[in-house]
């Protein structure tokens, strides 16, 4: 990983972003982080003490761990517990970010090349129009796992030439992606919400071991959405 100072530090230049919104039991979260096999997580969260912005894998599943253990104990999510965790950046290589040195032996993570960007979900249903709409924050949304974005293009700091981000022979974490998408079509549906007896469908995922336990959402209950109880047949079929 490069260290630099602010003044030096290249701007990251990346667009068309693919995004995957999925909420997971942990131990389907520990299945994925264990087909991804070595990577490197850390908070971009702000400002922290030198190397304290990295996150152990298994800190990183133990505070995700925390987060739905409080969705099964019928419990509201404060992002603000959970923020640092999943505010992060997922990379196969160390040499994709940048630590920017910032004073008294303190530093902010950022990218520099693509990555697997990390970060907190929440979502919103509309009774006027009867759709869901992911990635909304605010009063009385709906806590709902993680988002996982990576970029389709990127531009180089230096030469400023766009590239696409999605070749893994320039970019090893364009494969890093491909694995998650892969795992995430493998082992999770399209969340088949329920509103006034009304089946929604959205691309928002679940993972099918948190059918045992979904019930318990606290959001979910107050916004009046339950999640459709599927035999295996129809997992099958709505599972792309």
């Amino acid at each position: 990983m490069q260290r630099v100072t602010p003044k030096n530090a290249p701007q990251f230049f990346a667009s068309k972003w693919l995004h995957i919104q999925f909420l997971i039991d942990p131990e389907e979260m520990q299945d994925l982080f264990q087909a991804l096999g070595e990577v490197f997580i850390f908070s971009t969260m702000g400002i922290k003490p030198q190397g304290e912005n990295l996150i152990p894998t298994a800190l990183f599943l133990e505070q995700y761990r925390r987060y739905t253990d409080l969705l099964k104990a019928q419990e509201s999510i404060d992002d603000d517990l959970f923020r640092f965790y999943f505010s992060a950046v997922i990379t196969r290589e160390q040499d994709a970010l940048l630590a920017i040195d910032v004073g008294n032996n303190r530093e902010i993570i950022r990218p520099l090349k693509p990555i697997l960007q990390v970060k907190l979900h929440r979502f919103d249903y509309s009774y006027l129009d009867g759709k869901i709409r992911p990635s909304v924050f605010g009063k009385d949304t709906i806590a709902w796992g993680i988002e996982i974005s990576y970029p389709q293009l990127y531009q180089d700091p230096l030469t400023r030439i766009c590239v696409k981000a999605t070749d893994p022979a320039l970019f090893p974490n364009a494969e890093l992606f491909k694995q998650v998408q892969h795992w995430i079509r493998a082992n999770t549906v399209p969340t088949p919400f329920l509103a006034q007896n009304v089946r929604i469908r959205c691309p928002i995922r679940i993972g099918k071991k948190c059918f045992e336990w979904i019930d318990s959402h606290k959001e979910l209950k107050a916004r009046k959405l339950a999640v459709f109880r599927q035999s295996k047949d129809q997992e099958e079929t709505d599972e792309h």
